[in-house]
């Protein structure tokens, strides 16, 4: 398994997007570890919502991480704040104590790690009056070559 990130930085500020890419046959334990990631990438973006306590987000996403047996393997997250460096304050993490407002912009990023292997699937988001607006989501998915 490899991990293609792209980022880019305009007027000042920084942004990437980070897809993980299995070269040859995958196996199943590794799909199904794969699958609960990007599970948690969607779930993730469907609960960035203004109102929403951000503590709220991880604790969901990482409880359902747990579920599926994966709670070990969470790293941080499973969002970031982006501006002048890709990787910044605020965090949405289980220990954050804002609220999701409109307008606020993260870097949703999924990033779990076991052993020897470890990926993570992150796109931009704009927290919006309904659904948060996906800045990107090219190839998001299981991508096996």
């Amino acid at each position: 398994m490899t991990h293609f990130s792209i980022g880019a930085k305009v007027a000042g500020y920084s942004a990437s997007i980070g897809r993980p890419v299995v070269l040859g046959k995958c196996p199943d334990e590794t799909l199904k570890f794969m699958q609960a990631g990007l599970d948690a990438m969607k779930m993730t973006i469907d609960l960035m919502r203004p109102g929403t306590p951000a503590s709220d987000v991880a604790k969901k996403v990482h409880g359902y991480i747990s579920d599926k047996g994966y709670g070990h393997t969470i790293l941080y997250g499973p969002a970031h704040g982006c501006g002048q460096m890709e990787c910044e304050f605020p965090f949405v993490e289980t220990s954050s104590n804002f609220i999701l407002e409109e307008g606020m912009t993260f870097m949703v990023d999924v990033f779990l790690a076991e052993n020897n292997m470890g990926f993570r699937w992150e796109d931009g988001v704009i927290v919006t009056s309904g659904k948060a607006e996906e800045l990107s989501s090219y190839k998001r998915g299981i991508n096996i070559i």
